[in-house]
């Protein structure tokens, strides 16, 4: 595991396969109705998932497409024109968890409290016992 330099913030560090989730634009230009041409990709959030016994890291990812019209002679509109890919909203803003983690957390607390007050439980009858 890699050193964490001091006064950094905790990272998270798994080492797994970062799996991609590609969220693709739409097709067509919004403003002239051009076909798009892909030119790059942003990283939108990583989010961890939990699956029984393992961790999975995604990465959101979205595509920047270009017009291929806009910005020429023969467009309307002088200026390149980029688009988006709309990115699904998050269960939890701010925050590395999907529904699945945040439900494997919620699972573990409400079992561990389970057992903690059955623990002292027991201890009360071994007491009246005593």
């Amino acid at each position: 595991m890699p050193e964490i330099p001091y006064g950094c913030k905790t990272v998270l560090y798994v080492e797994k396969e970062i799996e991609e989730y590609i969220i693709n634009p739409e097709d067509t230009c919004s403003e002239c109705g051009a076909p798009l041409k892909i030119i790059g990709k942003e990283v939108v959030r990583t989010e961890v998932e939990y699956q029984p016994a393992k961790l999975i890291v995604k990465q959101i990812v979205r595509q920047i497409a270009k017009c291929t019209k806009c910005g020429t002679e023969e467009s309307d509109n002088p200026k390149d024109h980029f688009q988006k890919a709309a990115v699904p909203s998050k269960l939890l803003s701010h925050t590395i968890a999907t529904p699945s983690l945040v439900a494997h957390i919620l699972y573990q607390k409400l079992v561990a409290c389970e057992y903690i007050n059955l623990l002292f439980k027991l201890e009360d009858e071994m007491k009246d016992l005593s």
